[in-house]
């Protein structure tokens, strides 16, 4: 009984340091937030003036925030199936070894280590309207009247496909590959005595050990996808038109841009609740399809 008490007090003093910051960075801001969120605040002045829930029912009906919500499942949605499509078709290839495999792996994998603001400069030259190597592409292969501005307001969210999947296959091209690689290799070997077509053994072997792994990069892609800021930001100046914000961008607007500290945080909150909500809904549905 001793010794039990002696390793719990062990315990206790290895993880109270990480506790007491957890607190101190964590647990305390978002008591503050929702503490700010309940006021009329600007951010700049000592005292907030107490609102309760107005600022939460203003959400509710502000048609920009929710058109930002169908933004952010645009960005989940169309760049995550194409990512997650291209990622385990390459790690397949690769799976399989061959000349110059390292090679790859490295060039897939070196978009993801830049910071997104510089992908969304590099990407902002190539789309560029005049001398942009897209539109270069398109009047080389006679498409040239399909050329134009793509980073106007009009064009703005399907710009972000492009660069979102170039900058992130890579980083799930490694999980799949690593998921690849812990499948039995005599799995395939009794496929190929089978008779088995490659398409047969993916869909047979190949889809269902790696499941596990769809279900992480799912839960990734819905959490990039829900606070998408930089590439908007980037492309649009820091300006995007109201039909271009996401959830993010449009919080950063209301509380850096317009000085309303209490709405902004507010927005703050409910997009925290959709994140956490949309993670734990999506690996609940992934868990249950591994079930069956």
């Amino acid at each position: 009984m001793a010794r039990r008490k002696q390793q719990r007090l062990v315990g206790i003093i290895f993880l109270a340091p990480a506790l007491v910051l957890y607190t101190a960075f964590v647990i305390y801001p978002a008591i503050q937030a929702f503490a700010i969120s309940l006021s009329l605040w600007t951010g700049y002045t000592p005292d907030r003036e107490y609102v309760g829930l107005d600022n939460y029912k203003l959400v509710l009906h502000d048609t920009v925030f929710w058109g930002a919500i169908g933004n952010n499942v645009r960005l989940i949605l169309i760049p995550g199936i194409i990512i997650m499509a291209l990622a385990l078709y390459f790690a397949s290839i690769l799976a399989a070894g061959g000349k110059g495999s390292q090679v790859y792996r490295i060039a897939y994998f070196f978009p993801n280590v830049m910071s997104v603001v510089v992908v969304a400069i590099l990407w902002s030259f190539i789309y560029h309207p005049d001398w942009g190597i897209f539109n270069g592409i398109l009047r080389l292969i006679g498409l040239g009247h399909y050329a134009k501005a793509w980073l106007a307001q009009d064009t703005l969210i399907p710009a972000i496909y492009a660069p979102t999947v170039w900058m992130a296959v890579g980083f799930y091209l490694v999980l799949y590959l690593a998921a690849i690689q812990q499948i039995p290799e005599e799995l395939f070997d009794a496929s190929k005595v089978d008779g088995a077509s490659g398409l047969q053994t993916f869909r047979h072997i190949t889809w269902p050990m790696v499941w596990s792994v769809n279900r992480v990069c799912a839960v990734f892609l819905v959490l990039g996808g829900l606070k998408a800021f930089d590439f908007i930001w980037v492309f649009a100046y820091g300006r995007p038109a109201l039909r271009n914000h996401t959830m993010a961008t449009w919080m950063y607007q209301k509380t850096i841009t317009e000085y309303d500290m209490g709405y902004g945080t507010a927005l703050s909150v409910v997009m925290f609740l959709l994140v956490f909500g949309a993670s734990i809904l999506t690996f609940r549905l992934s868990s249950r399809r591994e079930g069956t």
